[in-house]
């Protein structure tokens, strides 16, 4: 009888232990070994309702995390494959579902962080060429004489970098030009009204 009780007494701390520690993985998220240790009990203290309880949730739950992880690795797996092909706006998108399934996560929002980098830098990239090219043209069609042309180009560029000195200088030249053109051109009809004025009165040598 001491036996039995002793060994009685040893299946009841074994199973009270076995109780705690599953309680405390399953508080943890640690499914796994949460189902390991209730199973234990249960082997001691079959169809005892408490960790047969447990043990459901406990499995019930590893089996929505398992989807929950899945979804959140296909996710970011499709976020990577988008990502090396050059494919950020496909990216971003696919790392954006992966923080809202797991928004504890830090990997997608790193690599959200790096595509706006790169998207950013690309901009800068293209409003340089964008500029630089009409900068070139602008250049050209001032030499050239085509001063209106010109301004068209200047101004533009002045538009997509208003901080750039260049520009403005170039548009203040042509507007100088075309009011020193207006002037003459004043002067110039002034002078034939006058001249016209003289020939009609016959006075030939003024």
């Amino acid at each position: 009888i001491d036996e039995i009780l002793k060994l009685k007494a040893t299946e009841e701390d074994n199973y009270a232990k076995y109780i705690q520690l599953a309680d405390s993985l399953y508080d943890l998220s640690e499914l796994h070994l949460s189902i390991l240790n209730y199973k234990k009990a249960l082997a001691i203290k079959n169809g005892e309702p408490y960790p047969t309880k447990r043990l459901k949730e406990a499995e019930e739950l590893l089996a929505d995390k398992t989807k929950l992880d899945d979804s959140y690795n296909e996710a970011v797996s499709n976020g990577d494959s988008f990502f090396d092909a050059s494919k950020y706006s496909q990216a971003m998108d696919a790392y954006r579902l992966a923080n809202r399934i797991k928004p504890e996560e830090q990997y997608p929002l790193y690599k959200m962080e790096d595509i706006n980098t790169i998207v950013e830098q690309h901009d800068i990239r293209v409003v340089n060429d964008r500029f630089q090219k009409l900068i070139e043209s602008a250049d050209q069609l001032y030499a050239s004489q085509s001063f209106k042309l010109a301004l068209e180009k200047y101004e533009s560029a002045a538009i997509l970098k208003p901080n750039e000195i260049y520009p403005p200088q170039q548009i203040d030249k042509i507007k100088q030009l075309f009011a020193q053109e207006e002037v003459l051109n004043s002067q110039f009809d002034r002078i034939i009204k006058s001249a016209d004025s003289l020939f009609y009165l016959n006075e030939f040598d003024l």
